[in-house]
């Protein structure tokens, strides 16, 4: 499998994961301000092949502000909608990190600020 391939594999587990990784990341937003969230690719992997590992996924956040002033990350997070995306850090990649801003689609996705 190409790196292609497995990022693919990637964001339809996360889409698989969707209402876990969307109100978790809801929440945060509401309590933190914007931010992206952290899941390891495995555990990601994992709760899309497994749904009763879903509610046990574990996921982590991290603010805008704890990324230094001036990193590209801290302005890409200025730039997405947390009331209708998530950004998305997936680790445990062999290629690093890889960060998706992954997007509500109606009857698909519902919009994270409906988990309030």
């Amino acid at each position: 499998m190409n790196e292609s391939e497995d990022l693919n594999k990637l964001i339809e587990a996360a889409s698989g994961c969707w209402n876990r990784i969307a109100a978790f990341a809801w929440g945060s937003y509401e309590l933190a301000g914007r931010g992206a969230v952290l899941v390891l690719a495995g555990d990601l992997l994992e709760a899309a092949a497994d749904p009763t590992m879903l509610e046990g996924l574990p996921l982590n956040y991290f603010s805008r502000e704890d990324v230094p002033a001036g990193d590209d990350f801290r302005s890409l997070m200025g730039s997405y909608d947390p009331h209708a995306q998530v950004m998305l850090m997936i680790g445990g990649i062999e290629s690093g990190e890889q960060v998706f801003i992954l997007e509500a689609v109606e009857g698909h996705r519902v919009r994270p600020d409906s988990f309030s």
